[in-house]
């Protein structure tokens, strides 16, 4: 059992609607719950399972829910792969499964409001990935990922970021690139009622730069995305 450690969290939705005619309503409804489960396989491998349920909820938006808040969910595999790394010997990883993308920046893959930019960057699927970790600020990673749609592995990304500090502001840069956005969206539960992703253009890159500055408790960012 200490090769094992399970993880979980959940966010609920208190959603009053006031229609014109009619009485309000109040609903209660679970917007997601994930599960996940890590095993340390051999002294260099783990790996990962994760299951989430989740609401059919396109417009995401409090007060707009389907059928008033109760709305049919599923649950279903998330994330499923496998990792090899001996941080003691080499900064170089490897990924492989289903995971979320290297691919743009979020911290939570789960928000009560999704914003724009997190909605367009926001995708898991089968991929392997050949990263490298270091301890003086300076990550990177190129992967390989399964087109959803043809079931090809011939698309492609990467992405470079660089942490550091000076005095007491933490900074951290981040750029990432898809070679196909239309095949990579696709992918993505977040991705395919919005307009943008339904007009991609096949075989058509995209790119994103993130930047963030901290102090304390107070943190400022900007996300770039075309």
């Amino acid at each position: 059992l200490d090769r094992i450690s399970m993880n979980g969290d959940a966010s609920i939705i208190v959603d009053r609607a006031s229609p014109f005619n009619g009485d309000s309503n109040t609903y209660l409804q679970v917007q997601h719950l994930a599960l996940g489960v890590d095993a340390a396989l051999a002294s260099n491998v783990n790996a990962h399972l994760g299951l989430v349920y989740q609401i059919e909820n396109d417009s995401n938006v409090a007060g707009s829910l389907p059928n008033g808040g109760d709305s049919a969910g599923a649950f279903e595999m998330d994330e499923a792969y496998f990792t090899w790394s001996d941080a003691a010997k080499s900064p170089l990883y490897a990924k492989i499964g289903r995971t979320f993308s290297s691919f743009g920046s979020y911290t939570n893959a789960y928000p009560i409001m999704t914003g724009m930019n997190q909605a367009l960057v926001q995708s898991n699927f089968t991929t392997a990935e050949l990263g490298f970790a270091s301890n003086f600020g300076v990550n990177s990673s190129v992967f390989l990922f399964e087109d959803a749609t043809t079931g090809d592995w011939d698309k492609y990304g990467f992405r470079a970021d660089y942490k550091g500090a000076v005095q007491n502001v933490k900074y951290d840069a981040k750029f990432s690139y898809v070679s196909d956005y239309s095949a990579y969206s696709n992918s993505g539960a977040n991705l395919t009622s919005t307009s943008t992703v339904a007009t991609a253009d096949a075989d058509e890159g995209a790119y994103n730069l993130d930047l963030n500055a901290s102090m304390k408790n107070m943190e400022v960012g900007v996300s770039y995305f075309a």
